[in-house]
């Protein structure tokens, strides 16, 4: 690329902002012509999303840098207001990612240090988080319009005191603006106001109908923070906890039908101590438990027995650098590697992230164990928790997975324990009583050894760690759903808030047209009714059947309208998650019922009028309660439809 393609650029975007002022319409040509000037523009008027390269800004001052953030968003908010989510979404990512990019230029820090030392860079901050939060809300996903709303407050706290040194108008005036995207805050997510009135899709590209069923019997065992796998049609429980707090769970394995869902088995229990946090993935007709010992445990499906394998490690002159200098981890009877994410391919597993007992608030460290030599090897991140831009940051709770010519594994969500730093010794300097959520999406590339940063394209998931993320071998779609963020407070009605949120959102990564040759991005799956929020839920999939489920999780009982004096609730319910596409299972879907008794999470939908509320009574009739009404109003006028629908009679 020419020298020259930098300064023509911010030439182009100077007199793009003069012309705006004149008429917005007329300027977008030029402020279009400004990114295409630097090689960062499509055909069809969106940033080119293949790849994240910001070299071509490294020499760029901090004041410029916002004016390139500026441009985009401005790109960003003339598509939304024409209710072009699509390329309004492109815009604002680029954006946001240009401004995150002012950061990478120096030594690593870790995310949540921001330093917008300039009006011109705070500004552009706060426009940017501004559109977000907008952008997101409009197609009605609440949690990533909440987060950069939240965020703009934040960077707008850190601005006001540069107008401490200087009476900046236009940098009051958009601190002045955040107060707009407070609302977002006192939603849930997703929030039954807003899904109990989506009819219709407003964009293939960035939504897609979806539905959650309860399975019957179901309920009958709860868990969380449990290892688990699926083998020959069974979901496979180890270990976890049956209520939030137990931390001296067995390594009990229960195993369940998917067809019948009739009942829990017994299985071979697995003999670890505190067993729980550990994941688990098959291979080669085996179940490989990974706790961070040197004996790594397995289940053999054929035998059905437990037993070991002993595995070593021979740190590099590089491992010792990257402080891995004995073993990877530190371990011991009762405390291993936990909340890391596990995958297997090409004969070996790879594990990433997780804590230990030598660094609570996570770490990066991805390990590869070659299950034929037995050996372990590091392949890239430290043992510490340490701010690292060659890789994805350290995290716990991370989410994996690996696509299907099992070229690539990718990285996403999780969150950096900082509360947890104070049982390091010595107490780690990030310490802090608010967690982190980095929002970051990552792939490592098994032929060239190298991890590459990916954008977030499409309607994507906010930042959240203790969700769940399954991939699909059937469908060759990712699917997210649910989780917390410890750093996004909840405003909720009749409650003094919180600081953290519980997501029951659903998501799916993959082409749009089921294409192997179109792009990958994100679309946020709608569904009338839905799971009640939590974290640690995790998403299943039969590989033979394609179906996908969720069972089990918690969440914090105050975010239930009803609930017992537990401060944490354990589920032990099962859904399937039906979606409109092939193979999605979706053609069983009744719309027509689910808009009038889909229930979210523990909210009841009134069968006549569809108001929502924990307090409707359900029918008493011989339906057994398949449809809830607010009033006996509401009884009396939708009785006919309810009779007729579930064929409901009076009982005598």
């Amino acid at each position: 690329m020419p020298p020259s393609s930098v300064p023509d650029a911010l030439d182009i975007l100077k007199r793009a902002k003069s012309e705006q002022g004149t008429n917005r319409q007329t300027a977008i040509p030029s402020f279009l012509k400004a990114f295409a000037t630097l090689d960062r523009l499509d055909p069809n008027e969106r940033p080119k999303s293949d790849t994240i390269d910001i070299s071509i800004f490294k020499d760029v001052s901090l004041d410029q840098m916002a004016a390139f953030v500026e441009g985009a968003t401005v790109l960003g908010r003339f598509y939304l207001d024409k209710n072009d989510f699509e390329k309004a979404f492109s815009w604002a990512a680029e954006a946001r990612l240009m401004l995150e990019s002012t950061k990478w230029r120096k030594s690593p820090v870790f995310e949540w240090v921001e330093d917008y030392s300039t009006p011109e860079l705070a500004i552009a901050a706060i426009s940017v988080l501004g559109l977000l939060s907008e952008v997101n809300l409009a197609p009605a996903n609440t949690a990533a319009a909440a987060w950069c709303g939240w965020r703009a407050q934040k960077v707008s706290e850190q601005a006001r005191a540069l107008l401490l040194q200087e009476n900046n108008s236009a940098l009051r005036s958009a601190i002045n603006k955040t107060i707009q995207w407070t609302p977002a805050q006192s939603l849930r997510h997703p929030d039954p106001s807003l899904m109990g009135k989506i009819l219709h899709i407003n964009d293939e590209k960035l939504q897609i109908r979806g539905s959650w069923m309860k399975m019957k019997n179901s309920g009958k065992m709860s868990k969380t923070d449990y290892a688990h796998f699926v083998h020959e049609g069974r979901l496979y429980v180890v270990g976890g906890k049956k209520e939030p707090g137990d931390w001296d769970a067995s390594g009990e394995m229960l195993s369940l039908d998917l067809e019948n869902f009739d009942r829990w088995r017994k299985e071979p229990d697995c003999p670890i101590q505190s067993c729980f946090g550990y994941r688990i993935t098959l291979h080669r007709n085996k179940a490989w438990l990974i706790t961070g010992g040197k004996r790594v445990h397995y289940f053999d499906l054929a035998s059905k027995k437990w037993d070991t394998l002993l595995t070593s490690f021979k740190p590099s002159r590089t491992d010792r650098d990257a402080g891995v200098v004995d073993w990877p981890w530190s371990y011991n009877a009762r405390q291993g590697l936990r909340s890391a994410t596990v995958q297997s391919a090409n004969g070996k597993l790879y594990v990433f992230g997780g804590y230990h007992n030598s660094s609570h608030m996570g770490t990066n460290l991805f390990m590869e164990l070659d299950l034929d030599t037995k050996t372990w090897k590091r392949l890239a991140g430290k043992a510490d928790c340490s701010p690292d831009y060659s890789g994805p940051s350290p995290r716990v709770f991370p989410c994996s997975w690996i696509n299907k010519d099992e070229t690539k594994f990718f990285v996403a969500f999780g969150s950096i324990d900082r509360p947890a730093g104070m049982l390091d010794k010595p107490r780690h300097p990030a310490f802090a009583l608010d967690g982190h959520t980095p929002w970051d999406f990552w792939s490592w590339e098994f032929s060239t050894q190298t991890w590459t940063r990916e954008r977030w394209t499409g309607n994507c998931p906010s930042p959240r760690s203790e969700n769940s993320c399954v991939y699909n071998p059937v469908l060759d779609k990712v699917f997210a759903w649910g989780g917390y963020n410890p750093d996004l407070p909840s405003d909720l009605p009749n409650s003094s808030g919180f600081a953290f949120s519980y997501f029951a959102d659903t998501f799916v990564y993959g082409s749009v047209d089921d294409s192997s040759s179109s792009p990958s991005s994100w679309r946020h799956v709608l569904t009338r009714g839905f799971p009640t929020p939590r974290a640690q839920g995790e998403l299943i999939v039969d590989p033979d059947t394609g179906k996908t489920f969720l069972f089990g999780g918690y969440t914090n009982a105050d975010f239930l309208p009803q609930c017992d004096q537990k401060i944490l609730k354990s589920f032990g319910d099962v859904w399937q998650l039906r979606v409109d596409m092939t193979g999605g299972f979706f053609e069983g879907v009744n719309d027509e019922e689910e808009k009038r008794t889909a229930r979210m999470g523990p909210w009841k939908r009134c069968f006549n009028c569809n108001d929502m509320s924990a307090e409707f009574k359900k029918c008493g009739g011989s339906c057994e309660g398949k449809a809830h009404f607010c009033s006996n109003e509401c009884l009396k006028d939708g009785w006919p439809d309810h009779k007729q629908m579930h064929h409901c009679k009076k009982k005598k």
